[in-house]
């Protein structure tokens, strides 16, 4: 293949083969030959780290691109549960579902020891959903 026919990923691809090699190549003979080929070395090395970082910053390798994700996907299915008409419960049945739920779900959430008597009902509904999500995701993480 001659040098015009050759794309990105033959490019990417031979300096990967680089990287990988098993045998160590002194830096100061990269830079020689980075040097006669009339490029800086030190502009190559950051030219690298911006192409690095642009890379992983769209990666779904990225745990924060994951963390992103499963954050929408979460968010996403509990509004889609907020739009489903339940019929209204007493604050002690919600009290009762809530202490349930922790109880039997051994769900681990921050607020699981708050004094609920100081919550609104709207509130105690809003934490009831989550919990409800919450060990929704777990029963669906152990069926997997």
């Amino acid at each position: 293949m001659n040098k015009k026919n050759k794309t990105y990923k033959d490019y990417l691809s031979s300096l990967l083969s680089f990287l990988d090699a098993k045998e160590e190549t002194p830096s100061y003979d990269v830079d020689q030959v980075l040097t006669n080929a009339g490029y800086k070395p030190d502009d190559v090395g950051k030219k690298f780290q911006v192409v690095a970082d642009e890379s992983m910053a769209r990666s779904l390798h990225n745990w924060r691109n994951r963390a992103r994700t499963a954050h929408e996907d979460a968010k996403a299915g509990l509004s889609k549960k907020d739009t489903i008409e339940r019929p209204r419960r007493s604050r002690s049945e919600i009290l009762d579902a809530i202490h349930v739920l922790l109880s039997q779900q051994n769900l681990k959430v921050a607020f699981a020891h708050r004094n609920f008597s100081d919550q609104t009902d709207e509130d105690l509904e809003s934490l009831l959903d989550q919990l409800e999500y919450i060990a929704s995701q777990k029963s669906k993480d152990s069926d997997e």
